[in-house]
């Protein structure tokens, strides 16, 4: 479709290992998009789809604080497959012209869009190449219950929701199974992915703007070698870990004359960046404030809106993140609600500080200007 900008539709059914693939994906350097999340950002208050959804399925989906509940709007329409429709209904086009927004916005030649519903959407006709998720029914269901906490029933439920995989994979141009080890999915993923860059005539190196000769770079653009090496040697953790993390975490390293100086580990979720560790070589502590320079350029790369820091996170490094342009606030002063959300999340109170560096305001301009912090 694009000659500038590769684009891949990522989709599978349920508990298949979606997200994993993306987030290995984004550790190659793609930007990351979840079509789930973009279409719950649409029914937050304000959101261009929050009247809508209520006056469609009534008010009894809302939660006390206004907001509309997943858990009941989920309980509504996964028991109605007609409900369900027309949720998808109201939702499809105008998640569609999100994640074009997004894409225009990109800055790296690869861009991968998770979507559970990537045909019926539509979306596929804007991708490059589709990718599909695989795993059993077993397997599934056993995710569901042990990573959602859902009763059999309710997993059932989904599962039995859901449209063929056999056609997903028909219609798919690279089927990656996930009922493997972590190391086996990211090493599949990987060789797929240059595989598909060197098909597409790709020149994919994405370095980050640092100094002092140094390079930063997302961990599956490294040697690989020289990653677990690091990671062996300065975590003393079992290499499973670091491919677990690569399909559930964000990393980012930094390195100076082929060597591995540092690498952040940090969450991405709804555009917001939450770093959870920074692990530094012994001799290169002076470079922590590089290395969350690092974080935070390729958290602009994943568009994403905010920065998050516990306070905690970074005792070990002598850094003055006032200098660094961070803020110390309260969670309950971030006026946007994926904010406030993993904000409350990480310091486990509503009242609890957390540095925080804004990027840019939501790309949907969903919240209310007129309480910003900026």
């Amino acid at each position: 479709m694009t000659t500038t900008k590769t684009i891949i539709g990522l989709t599978g059914n349920i508990a298949t290992g979606k997200s994993v693939v993306r987030h290995m994906l984004t550790n190659a350097g793609a930007l990351g998009l979840d079509a789930d999340v973009i279409a719950h950002r649409l029914y937050y208050q304000n959101g261009p789809a929050y009247q809508k959804v209520i006056d469609t399925f009534g008010p009894d989906i809302l939660s006390e604080d206004g907001q509309i509940s997943r858990q009941k709007l989920g309980k509504t329409v996964f028991s109605d497959a007609k409900k369900l429709r027309t949720l998808e209904a109201i939702l499809h086009p105008l998640v569609t012209e999100s994640i074009l927004r997004h894409i225009n916005q990109s800055q790296t030649p690869i861009i991968v869009i998770e979507a559970i519903k990537l045909f019926e959407a539509g979306v596929d006709q804007i991708c490059d190449k589709v990718w599909v998720s695989q795993a059993s029914n077993d397997v599934q269901l056993a995710r569901l219950m042990q990573n959602r906490k859902l009763t059999k029933q309710a997993a059932m439920l989904r599962l039995e929701s859901q449209t063929s995989q056999i056609e997903k994979r028909k219609q798919a141009d690279v089927v990656i199974n996930t009922e493997s080890s972590f190391f086996d999915t990211w090493q599949e993923v990987i060789q797929v992915l240059n595989d598909t860059i060197q098909t597409q005539d790709e020149q994919f190196f994405l370095n980050l703007n640092t100094s002092q000769g140094l390079i930063g770079q997302p961990a599956g653009r490294v040697p690989g070698q020289r990653l677990a090496n690091f990671w062996v040697q300065h975590t003393r953790r079992d290499l499973d870990e670091l491919y677990e993390l690569l399909g559930s975490r964000l990393i980012i390293t930094l390195q100076q004359d082929q060597a591995i100086k540092g690498m952040a580990i940090w969450q991405e979720w709804n555009f917001t960046a939450n770093l959870k560790q920074m692990i530094i070589a012994e001799s290169a502590h002076e470079f922590a404030d590089k290395l969350l320079k690092a974080f935070e350029e390729q958290s602009g790369i994943q568009q994403c809106e905010i920065l998050l820091i516990p306070p905690a996170r970074l005792q070990a490094y002598d850094l003055n993140l006032s200098d660094l342009g961070y803020d110390n606030l309260p969670t309950d002063e971030l006026y946007f609600l994926p904010w406030r959300t993993i904000g409350r999340t990480i310091t486990q109170d509503k009242s609890g500080r957390v540095w925080v560096k804004i990027l840019n305001n939501p790309l949907e301009d969903l919240a209310q200007k007129n309480n910003m912090i900026l």
